[in-house]
């Protein structure tokens, strides 16, 4: 039970991470191939979004270690590697040559870009009468 309690909490904080972390990043510090610990962990406490699996944040957004993923978060290239196999398993097909962009490509939002859906449909329906 305690194990399930925990993998949805893993869970949801890797959806927030990747729907609303990555596009805030990108807001703030522009399209980068990768962001550095410091600009993740800020954003995820401005967010107030969960900081209890950062380490997974910074595989997400990170493809190298640092000096600050080792000082702050004990995440050196090896345990690096691993969460990020595990992000690869999870939204790649295991791929782990992913990189910071394609996972807020992965997160940025889906369907109608463009107005209203009301006015397309009123849109469609005068162009079907002009056609008759």
């Amino acid at each position: 039970m305690l194990d399930f309690i925990a993998n949805y909490k893993r869970n949801k904080a890797i959806k927030e991470y990747l729907g609303i972390l990555g596009m805030a990043l990108n807001k703030r510090y522009s399209a980068l191939d990768q962001f550095t610990v410091m600009q993740i962990e800020k954003t995820i406490t401005d967010l107030s979004l969960s900081n209890r699996f950062t380490g997974y944040a910074i595989a997400m957004y990170r493809h190298e270690e640092s000096k600050n993923t080792i000082a702050l978060y004990c995440i050196d290239q090896e345990l690096l590697d691993l969460l990020r196999r595990d992000i690869a398993d999870w939204f790649f097909n295991g791929s782990t040559d992913y990189r910071a962009q394609d996972i807020v490509r992965l997160g940025s939002p889906r369907g109608w870009r463009g107005g209203s859906p009301n006015q397309w449909v009123a849109n469609q329906a005068r162009i079907g009468a002009y056609h008759k």
